[in-house]
């Protein structure tokens, strides 16, 4: 029997945590998915209108959240073994 996947999956047993996958094709992908979102972010801030929206209630608390998403999709492991990889490189040179 296939195992069903929910949008939302578990951390672990023992934490209330849950997180969503987010697919993209490769790196470059995700920097281009974070650089937009950061646009946006900065378009909203930018922004002399004041266009009330029933679906924007609170923008600061919007931009908070979404501010907070972007921290996450960082790749912070990641660029620590470019670090390493790229410096090893260059020592060698």
């Amino acid at each position: 029997m296939e195992k069903v996947r929910y949008l939302l999956e578990k951390n672990d047993d023992t934490s209330s945590d849950y997180f969503v996958k987010i697919q993209v094709a490769d790196y470059n992908e995700l920097f281009f998915t974070i650089a937009d979102l950061l646009k946006v972010i900065l378009m909203v801030m930018e922004s002399e209108e004041n266009n009330a929206s029933k679906y924007v209630i609170d923008p600061k608390t919007n931009l908070k959240t979404l501010v907070e998403i972007v921290l996450q999709l960082l790749p912070f492991y990641e660029a620590t073994i470019l670090d390493e990889v790229i410096l090893k490189k260059e020592k060698k040179l």
